[in-house]
């Protein structure tokens, strides 16, 4: 089986299971797996969720960043992906269309040195080439080939600096709808996520679940957060589907996978409890729900010294948007 049996495969098992979400990217190269395992589900094209990723700022001529997107669109649904918007069977689009990250198209996300994404003259690019990249965006929605738009490693720099865009664009310009970030028991980006819904901006975390083993065996986090899992009647062990509970009850979408069919099923099942658990839901007087407080305790261990630094010496973090998180002008400052 090749690698695209195995996405494929996945797909398929989680589309059976009730998964609903699906994630792409210009820059991957799941998108005939996505396909065909869309095809042979059975389930109707507008009962599923598209999300992709164009790679980098679509700065540029619109007619060829609209023959990326039909490019993109044709491998998922074949030739009659390069179609617009509409048909019985929901039509060829992606439900939501992101800016991947905030560099020029054609950086490398696994390979090249993030240290080379976060100087002062990417934020100054950035800053030059927004206007135009989202503009594009703009026109693919009003051209029908994509419902929504939205970003991906924008931070909160990247997110002043697009609302006034928004703003100034009055009723030539279309709002965020969603970003897609690193977030993870150790990195919650509470500040951030507080300022995107304050605005109406839908959150989803990539690889939130990614780093979880190299944090359960971070000594500092055993005793305070075993306390809190005990009262919630939970131990270490199931730390994985709680962290996504966690996530789903502070209004954020856990974008990840498994190749594991029963796992596949326990990750979807901890994110619908904690949409419905809210952070207080059936506690009387509002109180944080135990397995609320209990990951809380996790999130809170591991920014706090020494864990935290266990931490950072380990790598448990995602490079890139580290680095994305960290652009910013020259001669700026900002808190970490």
């Amino acid at each position: 089986m090749g690698p695209e049996d195995g996405i494929e495969a996945i797909v398929e098992a989680g589309l059976r299971v009730g998964y609903r979400h699906l994630d792409l990217a210009e820059i991957y190269s799941t998108g005939p797996a996505v396909g065909r395992a869309l095809a042979a589900s059975g389930v109707p094209r507008r009962e599923v969720w598209l999300t992709s990723k164009l790679d980098g700022l679509p700065c540029g001529d619109y007619a060829e960043v609209k023959a990326r997107v039909q490019a993109m669109l044709a491998k998922v649904h074949g030739e009659q992906g390069a179609g617009e918007l509409g048909g019985e069977e929901g039509g060829h689009y992606f439900d939501l269309l992101l800016i991947h990250y905030p560099l020029p198209r054609g950086r490398d996300l696994a390979t090249e040195d993030p240290a080379t994404m976060s100087r002062a003259e990417d934020f100054e690019w950035f800053q030059s080439n927004i206007r135009e990249a989202w503009k594009n965006m703009v026109h693919l929605h009003r051209d029908g080939l994509v419902e929504r738009i939205g970003v991906s490693n924008f931070y909160s720099q990247h997110i002043e600096v697009l609302d006034a865009l928004v703003r100034d664009l009055g009723e030539d310009g279309v709002p965020v709808f969603a970003n897609q970030l690193f977030i993870d028991a150790a990195h919650p980006e509470k500040d951030l996520v507080e300022q995107l819904t304050r605005t109406g901006v839908a959150v989803l975390a990539y690889r939130p679940l990614a780093f979880m083993p190299n944090y359960v065996i971070v000594e500092e986090i055993s005793g305070p957060v075993s306390e809190a899992l005990a009262a919630a009647g939970e131990g270490l062990t199931a730390l994985q589907p709680l962290v996504l509970e966690w996530l789903a009850a502070r209004g954020i979408t856990p974008v990840c996978s498994s190749a594991n069919e029963a796992h596949l099923e326990g990750n979807l099942a901890a994110c619908a409890k904690g949409t419905g658990m809210g952070g207080t839901a059936d506690v009387p007087g509002g109180a944080p729900s135990p397995v609320f407080a209990a990951i809380e305790v996790l999130a809170a261990t591991l920014q706090s010294s020494p864990a935290a630094d266990m931490v950072a010496m380990i790598g448990a973090v995602d490079e890139y948007a580290q680095a994305f998180r960290q652009q910013m002008a020259s001669g700026a400052s900002g808190s970490s």
